[in-house]
């Protein structure tokens, strides 16, 4: 067994036991691995202080199973979402749960790893107070991601974010472990295990910002393709005026502001955007029924491609609101297949998607 498979078997039995105390015989069948192979992840994951055996279960007939848990302090990791503006941080235990928080926004690129710098100086400040262990960070970053030397080998509209090496900086300045992951992948994977997924093997998580990049789940695993940058559906092509551009490039949420400041050039954000949507002003609504018409023809594009119905939708996009996610809905309604309805919704866990799959990633 190579690897990588058996780093995804253990990651999938870790995430069985974070939901439920469970016997090996049946954390086998809901793996779908031989007890043989089981037994082996768990006595690793025994011998690390990952997992402990708690008490066995009553039976009527012969000897009742033992039940294995989650040891909650055994790992603490810090996880850390990066926008073009905004950082958000986080400490997790090993059951995912957060026990500190630090969010900031930033200016510019200049004053990007300063900021980083402070979020993860504050966790790791307060984690040493409380006597907790940081063992990794996980980090969730724009654009296509070089995981091996951790850093964003292509990202759009973030300046010259491809030469911040963060998997250096982050090791050198903390003495641990640092993943670097691409940011819808660890939405996808926070919402997975944390949020509106928890109970579906199948979901694609749209991040719509100035960027936008769509995180797929199959089969309760991230999926990221032979080349390693599945997802990057904001690098679709369109036709605008004649000419081809990437999806993101004309419908991403810092152009469609643009387009509305032509029109009101005191819009300063998508919240005074969204005021102009409520008040049925013809421009801006004209202005929105487009991106969301363009919106939701991607959204039903990438579910019909994949055939995966659960849809999240996350980024900045949610300040529009219900306006935006009934557009989605009443286009994909009409134009999926029969008997084929999308089930389309908002995610629950917001700003800190990103950070928390970073932390279950790590």
């Amino acid at each position: 067994m190579n690897k990588e498979i058996r780093y995804e078997n253990t990651f999938k039995t870790v995430k069985i036991l974070m939901e439920k105390r469970i016997s090996r015989v049946d954390l086998a069948k809901a793996t779908g691995l031989t007890t043989a192979g089981i037994g082996k992840i768990v006595k690793n994951l025994i011998d690390l202080g990952i997992v402990k055996e708690k008490e066995r279960i009553s039976r009527n007939v012969g000897k009742p199973p033992t039940l294995l848990e989650i040891v909650p302090e055994s790992i603490h990791v810090v996880g850390i979402g990066i926008g073009r503006d905004r950082i958000e941080s986080c400490l997790t235990d090993s059951k995912g749960k957060i026990l500190d928080h630090v969010s900031s926004s930033f200016d510019n690129l200049e004053s990007l790893v300063n900021t980083l710098y402070e979020n993860v100086d504050s966790i790791f400040k307060n984690a040493k107070r409380n006597s907790i262990e940081i063992k990794a960070i996980g980090v969730g970053i724009p654009g296509i991601v070089n995981k091996r030397k951790g850093f964003s080998e292509k990202t759009t509209k973030f300046g010259n974010f491809e030469n911040i090496l963060l998997n250096k900086i982050l090791k050198d300045r903390y003495k641990v472990e640092v993943y670097v992951e691409n940011d819808a992948d660890m939405a996808a994977i926070g919402e997975k295990w944390f949020g509106g997924g928890i109970h579906l093997n199948n979901l694609i998580y749209f991040l719509i910002d100035s960027g936008i990049g769509a995180g797929i789940v199959i089969n309760g695993s991230i999926y990221q393709g032979e080349m390693g940058y599945a997802g990057e559906i904001g690098h679709s092509l369109v036709t605008k005026d004649g000419q081809i551009n990437y999806f993101e490039d004309v419908y991403g949420l810092d152009v469609i502001l643009k387009s509305a400041q032509k029109f009101y050039p005191d819009l300063k954000s998508i919240q005074d955007f969204n005021k102009m949507i409520a008040k049925k002003d013809d421009r801006a609504l004209k202005i929105f029924e487009d991106f969301s018409r363009e919106i939701a023809s991607l959204v039903l594009f990438a579910s019909n491609v994949t055939g995966i119905q659960n849809i999240f939708i996350g980024g900045k996009s949610v300040e529009f609101g219900n306006v935006l996610l009934q557009s989605i809905i009443e286009i994909t309604d009409k134009f999926s297949f029969p008997n084929h309805k999308l089930n389309v919704q908002f995610s629950h866990l917001g700003d800190i998607s990103i950070p928390l799959g970073s932390a279950t990633q790590a």
